[in-house]
């Protein structure tokens, strides 16, 4: 299964006096999440509240990053036969398991971690840990159920290809990081899937990433930290204490282009993107600060900002406060792992003539604007209001904050609290935004992804087709 993308938030207004006091103190009563660990290094986190609901869950510190080009696709393959029954319990028994006690089990892999969690009630935390160390640690991998997935598989990534977001975003980490394992995609290519991964590929994989120091239980809702704790030394305790875990992860972004035809589409899906530092350097509140200053354009087609310098860049009808009605879609992204990212631009627009050409260029040429002038305040406070919606919308229920906490605690190794994380977007000024956009953004190591009938963009090869210069 698949990480599912957030849509652009609409727009927040900052609260102010009165209400951002109110604001604030509601962000201090937020519950803390707790973290403790094994002696093994396999960790607890979890954020306590009331209710009668929890998500429980796994998160493991691996995916298609650590695979080569011999065994890609094996993380997911592993997810999908985790789910064929387990040394103690059938598929059918497993599943009979969760709708007996009214669980919602769910999993994904993406390239920098692995998920496994279940929503229950408080009562059956106990059954979920364990059924989810069961699956985890006993799965039979028998070799018929092996075989038969392939085929499952390979109709999965049949379904993905008609996901035109999902593909353009694989291939512009093939295009962006084609040297190293980020460049590789998360199912793996058809020749992987079909032949050459096989058990002990999978056995392996196991062996050397899902150990306690790479593997951490999270809690969210009506939960308690002490009884997880317990559960995790019952069921986890014996991991090995080794890590496997590269010390230096290859991380080579080259830029590049991939365009795919596609005769099925009427619209051309092009997304660009310039690379950014990882998830722990600071810069990145800056970084999503800017991505929700472009979050301004969304869906509806439309640009709040109404200050002129962004109607030359931003607009293509001279004058107006809308994007050309042949555009859908202008969508910003940023995608962090731990030591480099990406930060573009996703357009969906009709290639008519050179629409879709001038369309790209418009929004490169708003990141060059954007590098060279400061922010007005006004500019500022308004990306910072809706950086703080989405964040806020990204802990709304159990289930997200647990997915939350799991991502924070492989990256971080801790969880920064929304609190602490308002304070930082705060601290973002005017003059930290052209600092950064100077630093990362260079519009001649962009890269670029195209797919649909794509004879209506530009070749991306080199920032000339563009025009743009400095």
């Amino acid at each position: 299964m698949r990480p599912m993308r957030g849509a652009v938030p609409r727009v927040f207004t900052p609260p102010r006096g009165i209400l951002a006091s109110a604001v604030k103190n509601q962000l201090l009563r937020v519950p803390p999440t707790t973290v403790s660990s094994l002696p093994n290094g396999f960790r607890i986190a979890c954020e306590e509240s009331e209710g009668e609901v929890a998500t429980v869950g796994v998160w493991i510190d691996t995916g298609s990053r650590y695979e080569t080009p011999a065994n890609n696709g094996v993380a997911h393959f592993l997810e999908h036969m985790n789910f064929k029954g387990t040394r103690s319990m059938t598929k059918h028994q497993m599943e009979c398991k969760f709708e007996e006690i009214g669980g919602h089990l769910n999993a994904y892999t993406a390239r920098d971690r692995t998920s496994y969690y279940v929503k229950v009630f408080k009562e059956h935390v106990s059954e979920a840990v364990g059924t989810l160390a069961d699956i985890l640690r006993n799965s039979k991998i028998p070799l018929a159920d092996l075989e038969h997935e392939r085929s499952t598989i390979l109709e999965e990534m049949r379904e993905v290809e008609l996901l035109v977001d999902e593909v353009v975003m694989d291939n512009l980490h093939v295009a962006g990081y084609h040297d190293c394992a980020l460049g590789l995609t998360i199912l793996g290519p058809e020749e992987n899937i079909s032949q050459r991964i096989n058990r002990q590929m999978i056995l392996d994989f196991v062996s050397t990433h899902y150990t306690g120091p790479r593997m951490v239980l999270v809690g969210a809702g009506a939960v308690n930290h002490k009884e997880l704790e317990n559960l995790a030394m019952q069921h986890f305790g014996d991991l090995p204490s080794v890590s496997h875990k590269p010390k230096d992860m290859p991380k080579v972004y080259t830029g590049g282009q991939y365009s795919l035809w596609s005769k099925q589409l009427n619209t051309a899906h092009v997304a660009w993107a310039f690379e950014t530092c990882g998830i722990a350097s600071d810069d990145v509140f800056v970084l999503q600060v800017v991505q929700h200053l472009f979050g301004q354009l969304t869906n509806t087609n439309r640009v709040l900002m109404e200050h002129q310098r962004f109607r030359t860049t931003l607009c293509i009808k001279g004058g107006g406060s809308h994007l050309d009605p042949r555009v859908e879609h202008v969508n910003p992204f940023f995608t962090p792992y731990v030591d480099t990212g990406l930060l573009g631009i996703y357009i969906v627009g009709f290639p008519d003539g050179n629409n879709m050409k001038k369309h790209v260029q418009a929004t490169i040429n708003a990141f060059i604007e954007l590098s060279s002038h400061k922010l007005s305040e006004e500019e500022l406070q308004l990306a910072k209001g809706n950086l703080k919606a989405a964040l806020l919308l990204n802990v709304d229920g159990s289930t997200n904050i647990a997915e939350d906490i799991g991502r924070q605690m492989l990256h971080y190794g801790h969880r920064l609290s929304l609190y602490d994380y308002f304070q930082k977007v705060d601290e973002v000024t005017a003059e930290r935004v052209l600092e950064v956009l100077q630093k990362y953004f260079k519009p001649g190591n962009l890269t670029f992804s195209a797919v649909g009938p794509v004879h209506g963009t530009p070749s991306f090869d080199s920032m000339e087709h563009f025009g743009i210069t400095f």
